[in-house]
């Protein structure tokens, strides 16, 4: 004889419930030891370091110091000229030169220098120049004594030059006006007028001629100083 039971629905087992907090906390343990295995390589392994520390650049250091980046050569910049050269530079003012191969006549004022290069001897010295208190176009020197020479110096071209007397005659001969002699050139001192200096020694109104080889002539007007 079969016995047949009345039917239940009997409930699965909650093992799930059970399961599913281990389950998470196992899957947690295993996510974070990677990371520390690879905390603690990095730490370890002498390969792996942490990345250089570059230096600002220039221009911010400067910044931070108050002052400007790196000058740009450009700016400010001024493009050198060179001075012109003294033989380059015109004479002071004169007559129109005459004659001869129709190139001018041109002396130049004498500089210190200039005088020093050539020396002239003498105890006294005249000179001539366009205007008073300029530097002079000749520079004359002689001693007092009549049989003494009298030398000078006059500039052309940049460059100064010697002149001397023809014959001996000291400085009377010189403070009375004087021809002298030069390199292809005669040089020709006429005072034009009276004594005006205020002090020892004399300021006169006089021309200078320069006469050349060729003919050309060319004559300035100025005062003739003389003196100590």
């Amino acid at each position: 004889m079969i016995l047949t039971l009345p039917y239940r629905n009997v409930p699965a087992p909650r093992l799930g419930l059970f399961l599913l907090p281990t389950l998470i906390v196992g899957l947690a343990a295993c996510g974070n030891a990677p990371g520390e295995e690879r905390g603690d390589a990095a730490a370890g392994d002498p390969a792996v370091s942490p990345p250089p520390v570059t230096a600002p650049p220039v221009s911010d250091l400067e910044a931070e110091d108050g002052r400007a980046g790196p000058p740009n050569p450009a700016e400010g910049f001024v493009d050198p000229v060179d001075p012109p050269l003294e033989r380059d530079l015109p004479g002071p003012s004169g007559g129109e030169t005459n004659g001869g191969d129709g190139s001018s006549i041109v002396l130049q004022p004498l500089g210190a220098a200039d005088i020093e290069r050539i020396a002239p001897a003498g105890e006294l010295a005249c000179s001539f120049a366009t205007e008073k208190g300029e530097a002079p176009l000749l520079l004359a020197r002689a001693d007092v004594t009549p049989d003494g020479a009298v030398s000078a110096a006059y500039k052309m071209g940049g460059t100064p030059y010697p002149a001397m007397q023809g014959r001996a005659g000291g400085f009377s001969d010189l403070s009375d006006g004087i021809s002298l002699a030069a390199r292809g050139l005669a040089l020709r001192i006429e005072p034009t007028g009276a004594d005006r200096a205020e002090h020892e020694g004399s300021v006169r109104p006089a021309t200078l001629t320069v006469l050349r080889g060729d003919g050309g002539e060319r004559t300035y007007t100025g005062f003739f100083t003389c003196g100590p």
